[in-house]
């Protein structure tokens, strides 16, 4: 049904992105990656829309483990429309695994304030945590005078104040405050 509507009007967008789907949910990677390509293809640069089509790329470079091209398409959609949790979610697991812990806190502490409730993103932030704690001297290279503030202001959507983080033990205690508010 899909391939006869894209046979019927090649810049169905949609039908692209459904058989994307579809392939991945049958574990056909490369089909998948083909038909997202697709239809990315027919968004403009700036097309809010596209957004979702960009997580949906990032979801199956990261089936194809190419964590790189996965994170890229994550900041694309994010850069397009910054109200979608799974493409913080996901964008944070792929920066906690390389060990970038600062970028990784940015977007678990968004994911989670777009989407307060979710377990999976309130586990990633025990986890996070308790890394963190194993590794404290190497996560204070982060942030490598106090003075500074050296994690960019949180100008998070459901706060009035931005959430600042001066050194990693601040880290810490914002991931305890949002585990804790889960």
């Amino acid at each position: 049904m899909l391939y006869s509507v894209i046979n019927t009007n090649s810049s169905h967008r949609d039908a692209y992105h459904q058989l994307a789907i579809l392939h991945s949910q049958l574990n056909k990677t490369t089909e998948a990656l083909d038909s997202i390509v697709k239809a990315l293809t027919l968004c403009s640069p700036d097309d809010i829309s596209c957004a979702h089509l960009y997580v949906e790329h990032g979801d199956i470079l990261r089936d194809l483990r190419d964590w790189q091209s996965a994170a890229e398409s994550y900041r694309i959609a994010i850069s397009l429309d910054s109200g979608i949790s799974r493409s913080h979610l996901n964008l944070a697991v792929i920066c906690h695994l390389e060990g970038e812990y600062k970028i990784a806190l940015h977007h678990y502490l968004v994911a989670h304030s777009l989407d307060p409730n979710n377990a999976i993103i309130a586990e990633n932030i025990s986890k996070l945590k308790r890394q963190l704690y194993r590794h404290k001297d190497e996560f204070a290279k982060c942030f490598p005078e106090k003075s500074e503030k050296s994690i960019d202001k949180y100008n998070l959507q459901t706060h009035t104040q931005p959430v600042v983080v001066d050194d990693w033990e601040d880290s810490l205690y914002i991931l305890d405050d949002k585990h804790n508010n889960v």
